[in-house]
C-alpha cells in the first residue's frame, strides 16, 4: 500500500498529467504553562519538603500539503522556570517534537517519522496531554478506512536502536513497540475495537539483564446510548520480562451518565501485580511468574486522579465523579478514589513506575493504599484557550500509611494551554 501511495503522489508531477495541486500551508503555535505546588509529598509532616514548580513548553509547528503528500514539523522548547543559570544564558533548548512525512488522504495514509500516537482513549498509548512536554515516537504508522464503519490502524515504534556487543554488554536488539487495531462503528451508539500489541527490548546499557518480549491482545467496547456512556477495556499480556514468564492483565471500566446539567461517573480500574516473597529489588523476588502489568505509554489522570500517587500496575481504583457546567464555558468536577493493591504482597508504585515510600511490606495482607479527592474547575473562554485549576488531597490508609505515614499530601495546579 505504501508503494502504491507514493507512486500515486509522484504521478501528480508526471508529464501530461493534470496540473500540479496547490500547496496548502498552515502555521501554528502552542504554549503550555503549569504552575504547581506539592505540599508534604513524602507524607511526613515533620519534613519541610514542599515543592513549588513552574513548567512551560512553547511549540511552533508548520503543516504543509500538496496533493497526496503532507508533512508536519513541530519545534518545541520545554523548561522549568529558574533552570537557566542566568538571564543572559543562550544555551539551545529547542528540539523536534514532531517531524513526519505523510502520503495519502483522509481514507488511507502512511506516516513515517517522529509523531504523536494517541489511540482509543489513550489508556494504553497516549500523547500525554497532561505532561508539559507531551509524548512523541519514532514510528511508522498506517491507517485504512475500509468502509464507513471499519477502520484498520497499525504502527511500529523504535524505542531504542540496536547496539553492537561491547566489553560491558552483549549485543542488543534495542527496543521496539507496535500494534495492529481494528475499530468498528456499526451505528452511532456502539463502537467496538480489538487490537494486538507487542513490545520487545534489551539488553541495554542501563539494564544489561533485560529480556523483555510480550504480546498483548485486547478489546474495547464503547457504547453511548442517549445520555449514557460506557467504556470497557480489557488487555492481557503474555511473554517474558526480566528473566521470568510474564502473565498480566488490565481491566478498565468507566460509566458516565448525564442527568440534565449534572453528570455522574463510576470508575473501576484494576491491573495485576507481582507479589514478592523477598526484597522486590531482587530479580524474581521469590516468584516464578511476573504479573506486573507493563506500564507502557498510557495516560494516568483520566482514571487514577491527578495527584500522580498511583501507577497503573498492581492497583485497584474504585472511583466516583460528579461534574457540571454551572455557567457557560466553565466546567467543574469532584472525584473521589479508593486505591488498593490487587496483590498485597506486591509493590506500591506511583506514576511512572517509581516506588512509593518503602513500596513493599513483607507478608502484607492489607490491600488498602489511600483515598484521594480531587476538585477541578476548567474554563474555555474562546477557541484555542483552555485553563483548568485543581486541588488534590491524598490520604494514605492501611498498608499505604505503613509504607509512608498517616500524614496527607496536598497538590494544587493550574494548567494554561493556548493554541494558535
Amino acid at each position: 500500500m505504501f508503494t502504491w501511495l507514493v507512486a500515486a503522489a509522484l504521478a501528480q508531477d508526471a508529464p501530461e498529467s493534470k496540473p500540479a495541486p496547490t500547496l496548502d500551508v498552515r502555521p501554528g503555535a502552542f504554549v503550555h504553562i503549569r504552575p504547581e505546588i506539592r505540599m508534604n509529598p513524602s507524607f511526613d509532616a515533620d519534613v519541610d519538603d514542599d515543592a513549588y514548580r513552574m513548567s512551560q513548553s512553547a511549540r511552533v509547528f508548520l503543516e504543509a500539503r500538496r496533493g497526496l503528500v503532507a508533512t508536519r514539523i513541530d519545534l518545541q522548547h520545554v523548561y522549568v522556570w529558574g533552570e537557566r543559570p542566568s538571564s543572559l544564558d543562550t544555551s539551545p533548548g529547542a528540539y523536534a517534537y514532531q517531524g513526519y512525512l505523510e502520503v495519502g488522504d483522509d481514507d488511507r495514509w502512511v506516516r513515517i517519522g517522529r509523531q504523536e500516537i494517541h489511540i482509543l482513549n489513550g489508556f494504553f498509548v497516549s500523547s500525554a496531554p497532561w505532561n508539559v512536554a507531551g509524548r512523541s515516537f519514532d514510528a511508522l504508522r498506517g491507517m485504512w478506512r475500509v468502509s464507513d464503519g471499519v477502520t484498520l490502524d497499525a504502527f511500529g515504534v523504535v524505542e531504542a536502536p540496536p547496539l553492537p556487543e561491547t566489553e560491558a554488554t552483549d549485543d542488543s536488539l534495542g527496543g521496539t513497540f507496535g500494534a495492529v487495531m481494528a475499530h468498528f462503528k456499526p451505528n452511532d451508539e456502539v463502537e467496538p475495537s480489538v487490537w494486538l500489541m507487542a513490545r520487545g527490548g534489551g539488553p541495554t546499557l542501563e539494564s544489561p539483564d533485560q529480556d523483555k518480549l510480550w504480546i498483548a491482545p485486547g478489546a474495547r467496547l464503547l457504547a453511548h446510548p442517549g445520555d449514557t456512556r460506557v467504556d470497557l477495556n480489557l488487555i492481557y499480556m503474555a511473554g517474558r520480562d526480566r528473566g521470568l514468564p510474564l502473565s498480566a492483565y488490565h481491566l478498565i471500566a468507566r460509566i458516565d451518565q448525564r442527568l440534565g446539567g449534572l453528570g455522574f461517573a463510576a470508575i473501576f480500574d484494576q491491573s495485576s501485580g507481582h507479589g514478592c516473597a523477598s526484597d522486590p529489588l531482587v530479580e524474581g523476588c521469590g516468584n516464578e511468574v511476573n504479573s506486573n502489568f507493563d506500564l507502557g505509554f498510557g495516560r494516568n489522570h483520566y482514571l487514577r486522579g491527578n495527584a500522580d500517587q498511583v501507577a497503573g500496575v498492581n492497583v485497584r481504583d474504585i472511583g466516583v465523579e460528579f461534574n457540571s457546567k454551572p455557567i457557560p464555558k466553565v466546567g467543574a468536577l469532584v472525584q473521589s478514589h479508593l486505591f488498593q493493591m490487587t496483590n498485597p504482597d506486591g509493590q506500591w508504585l506511583r506514576n511512572g513506575g517509581r516506588p512509593q515510600g518503602t513500596s513493599w511490606i513483607r507478608n502484607n495482607d492489607d490491600a488498602n493504599l489511600g483515598v484521594e479527592v480531587d476538585a477541578i474547575v476548567d474554563w474555555s473562554p474562546q477557541e484555542g484557550v483552555k485553563i483548568d485549576a485543581g486541588y488534590c488531597f491524598f490520604q494514605p490508609i492501611g498498608a499505604g500509611a505503613a509504607m509512608t505515614s498517616t500524614d496527607p499530601m496536598h497538590y494544587l495546579f493550574v494548567r494554561n494551554r493556548f493554541t494558535f
